[in-house]
Formats: C-alpha cells, structure tokens, sequence
C-alpha cells in the first residue's frame, strides 16, 4: 500500500517537473476522493493563515467545486470526459504538492506583514510557487483537451481569474 502512495507521489512530482502527464495516473475515482480530502485539507491549512477557520473551510470547499466544475465543464465540451479522473487526479495532486510547498512562505509572509515588515524572500518563493504552479495547470489542461499551451493557457488564467471574483465576491479581502 506505502509503495503504491510512493509512485504516486513519484508520478506527482514528474508531473510537476514536467516529465510526466496526467495520462501516467491510475484512472480511479477513489484516488480522486482520497485527494479530495488532502486537497480540502491542504487548502484549509494555507487559507487559514490569513481567514477565520470558518471562512477558510468554506473557501476551499467552494475552489473545490469550482475546479471539479471547470475541468468536468471544459473537458465536456473538448469532448474528452473519459480523461476527468486522471486529469482531476493530476491538478489535484500536484495542487497539493505546490500548496504544501508554499505554506511556510504564506505563514512567514503574513507574519512579516502584521509585524508591518515588507515581504523577504518569502514572497518572491510565493511568486515562483505560484507562476510554476500556473505553467504544469496549463501542460495538464493542454494534454487532456489535446490543444496548444497557449490555447489552454488562456483558459486556464480565465479559470483563476473567475474563481478568483466568484471567492471574492462571497468573502471579500479584507485589509
């Protein structure tokens, strides 16, 4: 069972290093649900650095559902369903993998802030984080809907910025 959970991780990571694709994960949908959870977990541990637990239980369910929606939606229309698990498996897992990764820097970044400091390094690790995280959503995007990275690029920034508005307009930032 731990070697099955090791090539996981293994294959998560050669994804994230862009070695791997989507393609190369079982197609199961208890998978899915066992990432779900690490995902909803992962999600809650980073948004409540800076929210109400509350608020960040109900964010990061909300950006669970807007991704299921948006990958069910867009691989529906590229007609490729049958890719939802191991595309879903895919950003999940290596949504995980980034999150776990940028959770210090998120925790010392706010941190520095109350203490009224401007942001170290933590935020310029932040902002490699999150543009690297950004590039393996497109590759993944791109191989389940068979289109260019620039195509599947744009879909994907149109996707970050609306869950971005959708989470914002429920639970406007506060600052």
């Amino acid at each position: 069972m731990m070697k099955d959970y090791k090539a996981l991780f293994d294959n998560l990571m050669r994804i994230c290093l862009f070695k791997a694709s989507p393609k190369d994960l079982p197609d199961s949908s208890n998978l899915n649900i066992q990432l779900l959870v690490l995902y909803f977990i992962s999600g809650v541990v980073l948004l409540s650095s800076g929210a109400v637990l509350g608020v960040a239980v109900v964010e990061a369910l909300l950006e669970i559902i807007l991704l299921i929606g948006f990958i069910y939606g867009v691989l529906t229309f590229f007609n490729a369903p049958y890719r939802f698990n191991q595309t879903l498996a895919a950003l999940l897992g290596t949504g995980i993998i980034f999150t776990s990764l940028s959770t210090p820097f998120v925790y010392i970044n706010n941190a520095s802030r109350q203490a009224e400091n401007s942001a170290g390094i933590e935020g310029f690790f932040l902002l490699i984080l999150f543009g690297w995280s950004v590039v393996v959503m497109v590759k993944i995007l791109a191989e389940a809907i068979n289109k260019p990275a620039l195509f599947s690029g744009l879909i994907t920034f149109c996707y970050l910025y609306l869950s971005y508005q959708i989470i914002n307009a429920i639970y406007p930032v506060i600052t």
